[in-house]
């Protein structure tokens, strides 16, 4: 963690330096600039993590469409949402308490006077009239929101791409197993700039359900489920035009060298460029076959053949579960160097798969068979399997975090209509944002050298622990800042204890 918060470049006039010591000097003579009682220093550290880390890159290259002169930076308006995301469940009005923290407003720079007047210079002179009072500290929950929405969608992933990599030049091991899949982002019809699209089952097959809103993707990480690469649009855009893309800008963030194994659903099925992964890229693939596919009917044609090989294996809490080994399959005619049009008898590169005959210690009925191909080199049905069930952790874990936790599907509402689909992409690329900051401190605290203290890996459960404990004081003394304990407190400005009858242990009485 940073020991300190640079405001000549982002917001702040000043410089405020994090000096437990030199508060406790202060206090000790009877010193102070400021106190507040802070339940946990959670939102501090994520604000003092952003600038640091992330506060030159945003200043850099983050665009601004339409300016205000509201404040002197609108970086601010990032840091204050980024943080009300890690900090507060729920949605964007509640990030009015945000607002009123007094600890975390001076921490982003803002003066005593803007936090208690405000940062608009009409001051208390308003719509409202001049004796209003203000409700929602340095500015409203619509202000901040409506000027979010005028920040550059593209320049913020060109951001979110920077930060990924400044993570692997600091030494983050990312690991050598990537997914990649994508999530629909819902809203009602009328969301300004939502598409429609019909949903589709367990087997990629349409059903006759439709859905409105955006859509997500994201190339995760699964040693750490930090994000590498993020891609933004509309709900009823295709997977399979965006694979090498997405692939392009993870191995762009992190280094070619880094991802050694692509973890795709059936949605980016695309042969060409498939091969191109595998043969161009270095990365193996992994991924379950269409049933329209001549290499799935190939692969199931065999299951007579191969009864008495079939290899077993424990699938979690689901029981037992089997299938057998195919090697150097060669009919995904598609998966070739020259995939120019449709040549007769052509065949593809060889793919080894595995065809799953039994789910939950049950037999699958002929025709409902599981067949999942890989470019890995293998030799058993159970290494394919156990490369693919990895795929699960960025539905399970990813999506569910970021929309439970992150709250990535809770889009804000903005009065001006004509940047509300901006608005959208902002609230969704800020969240996979924060979302990988919180990964991030998880993986540098817990990757120290003989730290007890683990931090939890879910958004939700470190909240609950963070509000859960007992309540500390924030000191600021000229320029330094520190969370001190009340006993600290209470010894540094001299309070001596006394004892009491209750100190005794004399039971219940």
């Amino acid at each position: 963690m940073c020991n300190c918060l640079w405001g000549v470049k982002v917001y702040m006039s000043l410089k405020m330096t994090k000096n437990k010591e030199k508060v406790l000097e202060f206090l000790n003579n009877r010193e102070y600039s400021f106190i507040e009682p802070i339940f946990s220093e959670a939102g501090g550290e994520f604000i003092e993590y952003t600038i640091d880390r992330v506060g030159t890159i945003f200043n850099e290259n983050a665009k601004y469409v339409k300016p205000r002169k509201m404040l002197e930076n609108f970086l601010v308006y990032i840091f204050l949402y980024i943080t009300h995301i890690l900090t507060m469940a729920g949605p964007v009005r509640q990030i009015q308490t945000l607002l009123k923290d007094e600890v975390c407003l001076r921490l982003l720079g803002f003066s005593e006077d803007e936090i208690k007047n405000g940062v608009t210079k009409r001051k208390g002179d308003n719509q409202y009239g001049a004796d209003y009072e203000r409700q929602s500290g340095a500015m409203g929950t619509t202000a901040l929101v409506d000027n979010l929405a005028f920040f550059d969608k593209d320049s913020l992933i060109k951001c979110f791409n920077l930060y990924i990599g400044k993570l692997k030049a600091e030494g983050i091991d990312f690991g050598s197993e990537y997914a990649l899949d994508s999530t629909i982002i819902e809203t009602d019809k009328d969301y300004p700039g939502a598409k429609v699209i019909r949903k589709t089952n367990e087997d990629g097959e349409d059903t006759n359900e439709y859905v409105y809103g955006f859509k997500l993707w994201i190339l995760s990480s699964v040693k750490t489920r930090i994000p590498v690469a993020l891609h933004v649009g509309t709900a009823n855009e295709a997977d399979a035009p965006l694979l090498k893309q997405i692939v392009e800008t993870g191995v762009s963030n992190i280094g070619a060298s880094t991802i050694k194994t692509l973890l795709i659903d059936r949605g980016f099925i695309n042969g060409e460029v498939l091969h191109q992964i595998k043969y161009e890229m270095g990365i193996d693939w992994c991924c379950p076959a269409k049933k329209n596919m001549d290499i799935y009917k190939d692969v199931t044609t065999l299951r007579e053949m191969n009864k008495d090989k079939i290899e077993t294996w424990e699938y979690g809490s689901h029981g037992l579960s089997g299938g057998f080994l195919v090697k150097g399959a060669v009919s995904y005619d598609q998966y070739s160097k020259e995939n120019i049009g449709f040549k007769k008898n052509k065949t593809g590169s060889p793919i080894n798969a595995v065809c799953i005959t039994m789910w939950a210690g049950k037999e699958i009925a002929v025709g409902r068979e599981k067949v999942i191909m890989t470019s890995a080199d293998v030799n058993s049905a159970k290494e394919i399997q156990q490369i693919y069930k990895k795929r699960s952790l960025i539905e399970n874990c990813t999506f569910r975090e970021l929309k439970q936790g992150a709250t990535v599907n809770q889009l804000p509402v903005t009065k001006k209509h004509e940047k509300a689909e901006n608005l959208a992409y902002i609230h969704v690329i800020l969240s996979v944002f924060a979302f990988s900051i919180f990964n991030a401190i998880v993986e540098e605290v817990n990757s120290e050298p003989n730290n007890t203290k683990k931090l939890p890996q879910c958004i939700r459960e470190f909240r609950f622990t963070q509000k859960s404990q007992k309540a500390n004081l924030f000191v600021l003394v000229d320029v330094y800042y520190a969370v001190i304990t009340m006993k600290e407190f209470m010894d540094t400005i001299g309070f001596k204890r006394v004892s009491s009858p209750f100190d005794s242990d004399f039971g219940f009485y």
